[in-house]
């Protein structure tokens, strides 16, 4: 009798361990993707620029199912927005009156279907002090990475 108690307890705690193992492991999923570089142009207040990184390198915007994405700090940076990032809580801060520097002109090159390695996170958005949600054109909510 006592080792059935003994056996079940310890299944108990196999169990419980495998359960709260999944929430880590589905926080952080990876997964290929297959993404479409066509040299697209971007035209802020009718002015053609390259949008850039935090260090000034050029960055391409690219297309995934259908949905243009840019990296959000070449899209602060071309709307003159500031960018901070909070480790601890995952969050993208957005600020208006930033001094964001971009580059000029339009990627030269078109670059052929690429698969790039993605890896999902629980990152929030904040502009202006407001937290957002993601979405395309259509409304439709999109995971930010």
């Amino acid at each position: 009798m006592e080792k059935r108690i003994k056996r079940r307890v310890l299944l108990l705690v196999i169990a419980l361990a495998f359960v709260l193992a999944i929430p880590a492991a589905a926080s952080s999923e990876t997964k290929n993707v297959g993404i479409t570089y066509r040299a697209i142009k971007l035209v802020v207040d009718g002015k053609e620029i390259t949008p850039a990184d935090a260090s000034g390198t050029p960055v391409e915007p690219f297309i995934y199912e259908g949905t243009t994405y840019l990296p959000v700090r070449a899209a602060a940076g071309a709307l003159g927005l500031s960018v901070d990032w909070v480790e601890d809580t995952s969050t993208v801060v957005l600020n208006s009156g930033g001094q964001v520097k971009t580059g000029s002109g339009a990627p030269a090159a078109t670059k052929a279907d690429k698969s790039i390695r993605i890896i999902y996170r629980d990152i929030k958005i904040t502009i202006d002090g407001k937290e957002i949600t993601p979405a395309d054109a259509s409304g439709t909510p999109v995971e930010p990475f």
